[in-house]
C-alpha cells in the first residue's frame, strides 16, 4: 500500500500542474471535432494501475506542455482530458485508450484520427502534427 502512495503523489502534483496550463481539464466523454485539433488524454484508472507512472508522467506532461504551445501557434486547437474513453463526434471515428494510461490524438473533419499511445517527445509529436495536418516546415 505504501508504494501506491508514492505513485499517487507525483500523479496528483503533475495533474495539478497541467490543470494550471490547460484550458479545459474535464471528464467529458464527448468532443466535437470542428477543425484541426490535438487531444492529450490521460486515463486515471490506467495510470493508477501502472507501475511506471511516477517515472513516466513527468515526461508526458513536460513534452505535452512544449508541444501544445507550438501546436496552438500553428492554429490547431489543443485540449487535455482525464478520461479512459473519448468519443469524437463529427466526421471522425471513436477514440478510446482501452486501458492504455496515456496517449494523444490528432483529428480533423473528414480525416481518420491519428491515435498515438504512450509517451512521445515534443519534437516527435510536432513532426507528427506537421505530417498529419499537412504543414510544410522544412
Amino acid at each position: 500500500m505504501q508504494l501506491i502512495k508514492h505513485i499517487f503523489v507525483p500523479v496528483f502534483l503533475v495533474s495539478a500542474f497541467v490543470t494550471a496550463m490547460s484550458q479545459d481539464l474535464t471528464l467529458e466523454d464527448e468532443f466535437e471535432v470542428a477543425g484541426p485539433v490535438f487531444l492529450a488524454v490521460l486515463c486515471p484508472d490506467s495510470v493508477e494501475a501502472s507501475s511506471d507512472a511516477a517515472e513516466v508522467l513527468p515526461d508526458y506532461f513536460h513534452h505535452l506542455e512544449l508541444v501544445s504551445q507550438a501546436i496552438e501557434a500553428e492554429g490547431i486547437e489543443y485540449h487535455y482530458f482525464e478520461t479512459c474513453s473519448l468519443d469524437l463526434i463529427g466526421d471522425v471515428e471513436k477514440f478510446s485508450l482501452s486501458g492504455v494510461p496515456w496517449g494523444y490524438c490528432f483529428a480533423a473533419p473528414g480525416k481518420d484520427p491519428r491515435i498515438i499511445e504512450g509517451v512521445w517527445t515534443d519534437i516527435d509529436l510536432l513532426l507528427e502534427a506537421y505530417a498529419y495536418f499537412g504543414i510544410e516546415r522544412y
